[in-house]
């Protein structure tokens, strides 16, 4: 049943080790004991109570592929290796430095047993994987007890891997329904013994379970990154409806308030040549793009924040953006400026009555919202047109690719449309039904 035999490893011992009186007397001792209640109750100290169980799980399998009669060895020489592997921790001959570089290949193919062990049905790439692991691990565990087994003894360790090892029977025990039962008490043992590895395997299950979609009620799954789509937090149905406005009709408020875009158009602004921006001359009349934009953006964080910020915020705008002579001028007209100057002005505490509460006084003097509409009104006719030859740009392509869904997305986004109208329809006319009766 041998298919993972490693060449030369029969040949490793021509001269065994000696050792000293007292270390042969231990290994005799553990010889003996291997098969007894003695080497059970050793492997159970090293492996925890579930040891012993993971032992008569793998014997119950191998007896239904090879015998009782063998699977009886097997179990005995599985006792004595474990036994002799604790005498040589024990003895310091295993230590963590000389074996450090075993540690990440038996975790990583614990993880994978044990994810193995918890699938209704493993496929043929992934048993093939898991056997190629264990022979990685056989090489490695062969290398570290070459020096501390006699002849025997290695040759056992070389059948364990042989047996439990072989491709035939991860096909048994994984996929096999006669193998059921011990498939289940061995994922049972394991997950306690391998404890760390469990944990980590239930972590990669959650990271790569599909998400669902953040809509409300929508339990489809959400839209993953593809190329230069970086995925989505709805799912193609949604993301579909919510961004289709932006590739068909696209606003420039958009590019100017929203996180995801604003940064495309900026870009734009500030890569202008002087050439383009004298085409523009006549419309930004001494503006610079950049200071038209981030007028637009002060304006749009004023008009988020608290009532009582409002003045002390309106001030800066006023003093940043709509003073001549200011490097940010966004050149107001003078009328447009003079309204927003006594709008502002009214909103003051001169005239503040006095009986009204404090509360009552900061919603009485704050500016309002709409102070600036008519200044963002001639602001944003001003970046029309330059707003016009941003969607022809690369910029805006750019962008658009990270909202447009792939083109099997916008399949899937045509069923899920589908599927939902049916059962909207299905729906009244259950309603419609009930109505009537």
């Amino acid at each position: 049943m041998s298919d993972a035999k490693e060449t030369g490893d029969t040949n490793a011992h021509q001269n065994p080790p000696k050792g000293s009186l007292r270390q042969r007397a231990k290994k005799f001792i553990a010889s003996k004991a291997a098969a007894t209640k003695l080497g059970k109750k050793i492997m159970n100290n090293f492996l925890g109570t579930n040891g012993e169980k993971i032992v008569v799980s793998l014997t119950k399998a191998a007896s239904k592929i090879h015998g009782e009669k063998d699977a009886k060895t097997y179990q005995t020489d599985l006792y004595k290796i474990a036994t002799k592997f604790k005498i040589m921790v024990d003895e310091k001959k295993l230590d963590f430095e000389g074996t450090k570089h075993a540690e990440e290949p038996l975790n990583t193919l614990g993880v994978q047993v044990l994810d193995a062990l918890s699938s209704k049905k493993v496929g043929k790439t992934s048993i093939d994987r898991l056997h190629a692991n264990i022979g990685r691990i056989r090489a490695i565990v062969l290398e570290l007890m070459r020096a501390h087994l006699q002849v025997k003894n290695y040759k056992k360790l070389e059948g364990l891997f042989d047996v439990f090892g072989n491709h035939k029977f991860l096909v048994f025990v994984l996929n096999d329904a006669d193998y059921k039962q011990e498939k289940g008490e061995l994922f049972e043992n394991l997950s306690i013994v391998l404890k760390d590895q469990m944990e980590l395997l239930e972590r990669q299950r959650a990271q790569s379970k599909p998400k669902i979609c953040s809509s409300y009620l929508c339990g489809n799954a959400r839209v993953e990154a593809s190329g230069p789509f970086p995925g989505s937090r709805l799912c193609a149905m949604h993301h579909r409806k919510r961004y289709m406005g932006r590739l068909e009709n696209p606003k420039i408020q958009l590019f100017v308030s929203e996180a995801a875009s604003s940064p495309y158009f900026i870009q734009y602004l500030t890569s202008l040549p002087a050439e383009d921006l004298k085409l523009h001359s006549s419309i930004l009349q001494g503006s610079k793009p950049t200071s038209l934009f981030n007028f637009l953006r002060a304006v749009r964080v004023y008009e988020r924040i608290d009532r009582s910020l409002r003045e002390q915020r309106a001030k800066v705008i006023m003093r940043k953006y709509m003073t001549k002579g200011s490097p940010s001028q966004a050149c107001i007209e003078e009328k447009i400026l003079a309204k927003v100057k006594s709008d502002l002005d009214r909103s003051g505490g001169k005239d503040r009555p006095k009986n009204f509460t404090r509360r009552q006084s900061i919603a009485y003097t704050a500016p309002p919202r709409e102070l600036f509409q008519v200044v963002i009104n001639q602001v944003s006719g001003r970046l029309r047109p330059i707003f016009k030859e941003f969607l022809k740009s690369d910029f805006y392509k750019n962008y658009a690719e990270t909202i447009r869904l792939p083109p099997a997305e916008e399949k899937i986004a045509d069923k899920q449309e589908k599927t939902r109208e049916e059962k909207e329809a299905k729906e009244a006319k259950e309603a419609k039904d009930e109505k009537k009766a």
